[in-house]
């Protein structure tokens, strides 16, 4: 008897089991990744700069995390397991600082983008290792 999975299952942990669908997963977090890079950017472009040497260091660090999951967005569109782990562990901290600072207002978009960053982590280790094994073996190799 086949098992009838719902949609919103598999939209929220999907299979790992072919190669497109593990493209696909890694992708959705490099396009979360793109997004969450430009978000961080307009929001760090719209908060004023004060005068005291640790407001502009904060400004500073926002912009580098921008760029940072802008850059990794881009290698994870090329299946960085390396780039999915970084942008995970990324999102992480700054969701974490973000709560012990008591600078954030709402969870649900961070929690958004965590998910698709494990997904996307998920996608990429899978996409890696179907690679692995659909990759002939030459004799003496181990």
């Amino acid at each position: 008897m086949k098992e009838v999975v719902s949609t919103a299952s598999t939209w929220w942990w999907p299979t790992v089991d072919n190669m497109e669908s593990t493209k696909t997963i890694a992708r959705r977090g490099a396009w979360a990744a793109l997004v969450s890079g430009t978000i961080h950017v307009l929001g760090t472009a719209s908060t004023p700069v004060g005068h005291s040497k640790f407001d502009v260091s904060a400004t500073i660090a926002a912009y580098v995390a921008s760029a940072l999951f802008i850059v990794l967005g881009l290698f994870m569109f090329r299946l960085s397991r390396t780039a999915a782990t970084l942008t995970l562990a990324l999102q992480s901290t700054l969701y974490v600082l973000s709560i012990a600072t008591g600078q954030h207002q709402t969870h649900i978009l961070p929690l958004l983008f965590t998910w698709f960053f494990v997904n996307s982590v998920r996608g990429a280790f899978a996409y890696h290792r179907l690679v692995e094994a659909s990759t002939p073996r030459s004799i003496g190799s181990h």
